[in-house]
Formats: C-alpha cells, structure tokens, sequence
C-alpha cells in the first residue's frame, strides 16, 4: 500500500510553527520559530488543557524528527498519535497483544541478584504510579525470595503465571507464619489479571517481542496503548519500556548528540506528583542526558506531574491553562517571579493550536508566543480516527460477559480461611461480580447500600477481594475463589447489610 512520505532535512534545528506579535502582522507570513535539534537531549514539556493542541504539538515535533532520521518512540495513551502518524513511512504502530508482548519479570542480567532487584524495582514503581504506594517490607521479601527461586530454576525467563505458582508454593509453606498468607494474597491480587483474559496476551510472555534494539533504529515507532482497558495495564506496559530503553541506552555510553527520543503522552500517569517517590521517568529525565537520549513529556496539568520533571526539560511549550495554580507553576519554569504577572493573561487567552513557548536560549530570553504547525503539518488534524485493528487486547464489545466456571478450591486454600471471616454484604459484592462475569461497578455497590468505606476495605484490605479499575471493580484471585465457595452464579444477587 501506498504511503506518503516525509522529505529528509539536514537542518539542525524542528520547525515547530509561526511567531505571533501582538500587533498583528498585516498578511505578512509569520516568523518561523524553530528548536534546535541538540536541545532535545535536555527534554521538552509540552502543558495545556484538554482540547489546546497538546497531541497536535507532540505530532509536529514527531513529524520533524522523522525528517532528521532520529528514533523515536511514542508512548501514545490514547491511540490518538497512532492514527494520526499510521499512514506516513518510517512509522511503526505496535498492538499490544498483537505486535507487541512483553516479559516483565524475565531478566537479561547475568547476576541473579541484579535481575531479582530489577524486576521488584519495576513492581513499585507500577504500585506506586497505579495506587500511590508501594510493597510492604515483608511483601518485597516474598517477591524477592519467588523470583530467586524463579530465575534459579526457569533460567530467568519468567512468566506472570509463574511467578503466581511460585508465589503460591511459599503461601502454603509459610502459612503458620503471622502475615505471610495476606501479604502473599497482596501481590498475586496485583499480577493476577496480567496472566488471564486478553491482558495475558500482552504480559504472560516468556520473551517480549519488541527490543529495545529495535526501537533505536531509525523511524518512529507507536505504541498504541488505547487498545488496552486500564489504566493499570498501560501503567505497567509504559514503565517495563521504558525500563529497557533506558537501561539499553546506557549500555550505548555517552553521546554528544541526540540518538533517541522518547515521547510520553499524559505523562502525569508515570511521573505523579507524589512525595517521597522518585519515578523510572525523573531518572530518565535526570540521567540520560549525556548518552544523547531526549525526553518530550505532554500532561494536562503541571501541578500533576514531578516537578523533578519539569525542572529538568529546557523547552516548555505552553498552551492554554486556566487554573491560577496550573498557570503559577507552569510560569515559574519559564520566566522570573518579577516578569510572571504580565504573562497569566496570555496564558488564559491563548487559542486552539497557539502557545507559549520558552526556549530557555540567547535567542529568545523571554517566551514567544507561537501558532503551532507549517501548512505541511495540517495533515495531522485531519486525521479521521481509525478503525481499530482487531488484535487480542481490544476490549470486548459493551455487554459482554465472561463465562466463569470454576471448581471449588482445596480446603487447605487460605481463601477458606478469609470466607469465613468476610461480612455477609462483601460475600454479596463478590457473588454480584462473579454473576457478572467478574467486575461490578463501584455506582452499583453504592446504590445498595455500602460505603466508601467498605468498598475501600473490599479493595486495599482486610479482605482484597477487588482491584479498582477506575470506576469499576474487578475480582481478584482471592475474590473469585471467595464467590466460588459463597456458591457460584446465584441466580438473584444480593447485598445483604
């Protein structure tokens, strides 16, 4: 099939679009505004709020990378990137499920510990970006101690269900030992859904089939996390990638130039705002610099994002905000507290596709407002959204029940144990979901009569019977045995309180 492509250019610097003066330029083409090339190495943040030309800015500087031949990889949140830029040359859309699997706890490390540290590095910072808080001590031990018994016996190819096996096998060692059952309940809840359904197709995987080799190459290449469900699936997917870029790019050693560049899409998701956390993305920001490695984040809000973010990224593109909190922060990365007051307006009065950018250079000292996107650009908002690609992480269509059928488990499971103490209206919560093909929504619950409270206790603990997918609830291991023994697909569900 035909495909356009993008003339190469030899120019050391992106075009990201045309100057504004305020007092109008009278049919005269405007100044072009340019970034060098070289500065992407010290990173690109690109703010605003919804619906102010973010994607379309990221687009461009994409567009223009492809032009000089630098690699990139987008991690594209919503698909929207991937439907835009599927139809140029040079770019690659990956599937997850589809194209693209990946191993998170299959290590390339020679050193068993080295590998063991990786993959529970990896599992908090997806805790701490996808619920705000990482494992308990004990629970990190009992990952530690499933993973080293993993990689000594499987040979460091790991997959999450056996992982989960492992994790089983010391739960009934160690059940006599104060804490362990629940701790181990804890983080096979967690794994659990990576290793059923669609989402195994995208997580259980002996050996990823995208490297990190393969994305330093020339061209730009798309991850398309829109097809996946949930938050925490993208989450996860987001941070073991960018856990292999970046430990590969320091395997390359230092660069003077730029040699990659990667872009995150709503990237408030994996640099939260959280304190006393320290994201796989800050240290990216932080440490790749000097082996020529570019980081272009785009969020909503930068009262979401790490500040360690955006204190790290040289050029700041700023479109519309409205929030006086959102525009305070943002100008304080552009200009002196002396000059703000006189940029808050421009800020709130900035229209679709216009921004305020700062270069942070001898060029330009102050920030320049700019109409983002050439005319040979304009392609990419005319992109009709497409027709997703049936692959093996599409969700099912809405209405769509999974057919549950489980025997009931040993005696000797601990979920016997947790039956037996768990209330009459969370045993009803677990039957509604399981009737309903393994999830309920939390609105649902409320309307019955629980509380936030309860639903809380159902998700973080005592029980752990639900994880929390946004505004709905799916059962875990532990909740599915639970139904199992309440009695299965009841045929009227009820809440009793």
């Amino acid at each position: 099939m035909w495909r356009p492509t993008v003339p190469e250019t030899n120019l050391p610097f992106l075009r990201l679009g045309g100057v504004l003066s305020e007092v109008g330029l009278q049919g005269r083409e405007p100044p072009l505004l340019t970034i060098p090339t070289n500065t992407l190495r010290r990173h690109v943040c690109v703010l605003g709020r919804s619906g102010a030309g973010k994607s379309f800015t990221g687009m461009v500087l994409v567009n223009e990378l492809l032009k000089q031949k630098v690699p990139v990889m987008v991690l594209d949140r919503t698909g929207e990137f991937a439907n835009a830029l599927r139809a140029l040359q040079g770019v690659i859309i990956y599937e997850p499920g589809g194209k693209l699997s990946v191993s998170p706890f299959t290590s390339s490390d020679s050193n068993l510990s080295d590998g063991v540290e990786g993959a529970v590095s990896l599992m908090e910072h997806y805790l701490h970006v996808s619920i705000g808080s990482g494992m308990t001590p004990l629970q990190s031990r009992i990952l530690r101690e499933a993973l080293l018994k993993c990689y000594r016996s499987l040979r460091q190819a790991v997959t999450v269900s056996e992982l989960l096996n492992q994790l089983r096998l010391i739960q009934e060692n160690s059940k006599y030992l104060k804490g362990w059952a629940e701790s181990v309940e804890a983080i096979v809840s967690r794994l659990y859904p990576f290793s059923t359904g669609t989402l195994a197709k995208v997580f259980d995987s002996e050996k990823p089939t995208l490297s990190p080799e393969a994305v330093f190459k020339e061209g730009v290449h798309v991850v398309n996390l829109g097809v996946l469900e949930t938050d925490e699936a993208k989450n996860l997917l987001s941070q073991v990638l960018i856990k292999e870029v970046f430990d590969y790019g320091r395997k390359l050693g230092p660069l003077g130039d730029l040699r990659f560049a990667l872009l995150v899409d709503e990237a408030h998701h994996l640099a939260p705002n959280l304190r006393d956390y320290y994201s796989v993305l800050e240290r990216y920001a932080i440490e790749l610099r000097k082996y020529g490695m570019g980081l272009l984040v785009i969020a909503t809000r930068p009262t979401l994002i790490s500040e360690n973010i955006l204190s790290n990224c040289n050029t700041v593109i700023c479109h519309q905000l409205t929030s006086s909190k959102d525009i305070d922060l943002a100008l304080n990365y552009m200009v002196n507290r002396l000059e703000a007051d006189r940029f808050i307006s421009d800020i709130r009065t900035l229209g679709t596709g216009e921004a305020l950018v700062q270069l942070n250079d001898t060029r330009n000292p102050n920030p320049v407002r700019c109409k983002v996107g050439l005319p040979e650009h304009r392609f990419l908002l005319e992109v009709k959204p497409a027709v997703q690609e049936l692959s093996a992480a599409a969700t099912a269509k809405k209405g769509d029940k999974a057919e549950l059928n489980e025997p009931l488990p040993p005696r000797q499971d601990s979920a016997w144990n947790v039956y037996a103490d768990l209330p009459d209206w969370a045993k009803g919560a677990v039957s509604q979901a399981y009737a309903s093909g393994g999830t309920v929504l939390i609105k649902s619950l409320i309307d019955q009569g629980l509380s936030n409270r309860e639903i809380k206790e159902m998700i973080h603990g005592p029980y752990s019977v639900f994880s929390a997918y946004g505004t709905t609830l799916k059962l875990t291991e532990l909740g599915r045995k639970i139904a199992v023994i309440h009695g299965g697909k009841p045929k009227t569900p009820q809440i009793q309180k």
